[in-house]
């Protein structure tokens, strides 16, 4: 048999047993390509002074984030699941819940698309709620959030599964990327288990890591463009992402 007429998984798989007797790098850079690179679950993100920790269920399946300041916990996020799919996220603080995304809606395919928001507050009784409703495109990328039936943000891709521009009410976000895969994309349904963060959501969805981001508004219509300096460990895992201003994150991993 002729080696174009082999599936592309066997031919994966020989390429890996050749390279793998003559040249580590070159077989590091074919696993990061094929999308196999060293997978390991991430243990703790820090976003400048934020430490957020992650705990995983027998399932591989993020069931808390602690977020610690100077060592100290000033909340978390506890979560729940029915039959592996999410049931709620709660941000608690000091023992009691803040808020929490619960009644979650899925489509055949498993893609959240809804779910309720609650914040609770002693000057409403019983707290204030709002609709989440979630759009997926045929890939099953997210393309339209809408807030109690209003459309909120609209999102489109490139054909690697990248955010190429996210539009919001008053403004117009675009991207470039590199061809790392991004830590925070691997983790299940990470945009709807950070209840009160939703400024992370454009550095979850896309498949690898952004390298620019350039904004325009109504009141800025000339581009504010900022660019991404992306570090990489031997396994080509993000372990750490800044701006020109040294602003940023760094990923750290349980292996």
């Amino acid at each position: 048999m002729e080696i174009k007429n082999l599936s592309l998984t066997l031919r994966i798989v020989l390429a890996l047993v050749f390279l793998s007797g003559c040249n580590e790098e070159l077989l590091d850079e074919l696993m990061n390509r094929k999308g196999l690179a060293k997978k390991a679950q991430l243990q703790e993100m820090i976003f400048v002074d934020r430490h957020y920790e992650f705990t995983y269920d027998r399932k591989g399946l993020v069931d808390r984030i602690d977020a610690l300041e100077r060592g100290e916990i000033i909340y978390a996020y506890d979560i729940t699941y029915k039959d592996k799919k999410l049931f709620s996220a709660a941000l608690v603080e000091n023992g009691a819940v803040v808020s929490e995304n619960h009644d979650f809606k899925f489509d055949e395919k498993e893609n959240i698309t809804g779910f309720t928001y609650s914040w609770y507050t002693e000057d409403v009784p019983g707290g204030v709620h709002s609709v989440y409703l979630f759009g997926y495109d045929e890939k099953n990328r997210l393309v339209e959030v809408s807030v109690d039936g209003s459309s909120s943000y609209s999102y489109s891709y490139d054909n690697r599964d990248n955010i190429s521009e996210w539009d919001t009410f008053n403004s117009k976000v675009t991207y470039t990327y590199d061809e790392k895969f991004n830590p925070l994309n691997r983790v299940p349904d990470l945009f709807a288990l950070l209840v009160e963060e939703q400024f992370f959501w454009e550095y979850i969805l896309s498949e690898h890591n952004s390298v620019t981001r350039s904004e325009i508004t109504e009141i800025r219509p000339e581009p504010q463009t900022t660019t991404f300096m992306n570090e990489y460990d031997k396994y080509f895992r993000l372990v750490r992402k800044t701006d020109q201003g040294e602003n940023g994150f760094t990923f750290l991993y349980d292996k």
